[in-house]
């Protein structure tokens, strides 16, 4: 299990991975608003990352949307980034408890 360190290291490599998506794409003024709105899903991701599994989903997740941006296959990222995304939300009830 990791420690607390190194999940917010993570979480500090995994807030700019998403960062940088935002910057490559043109639209960082959209990464500031989201940004500021998004307290109650950072909160919610903390919690989720120390889930056995969740760090390696993690990680495969982004493998799986960077090769498909370098490989030119826009569908396949944005189905990738959907399923990334939705990660944590689908689980809200089981982090909860």
């Amino acid at each position: 299990m990791a420690s607390a360190d190194e999940f917010d290291q993570f979480d500090s490599f995994d807030r700019d991975f998403h960062r940088v998506l935002f910057e490559r794409s043109g639209i960082l003024g959209l990464w500031a608003t989201m940004r500021r709105l998004s307290v109650h899903l950072d909160r919610l991701r903390r919690l989720n990352l120390p889930m056995p599994g969740k760090l390696e989903t993690v990680l495969a997740d982004h493998r799986t949307i960077i090769e498909a941006v370098r490989s030119g296959e826009p569908e396949k990222a944005v189905a990738a980034m959907r399923k990334h995304l939705s990660g944590t939300l689908s689980i809200i009830d089981l982090i909860c408890e």
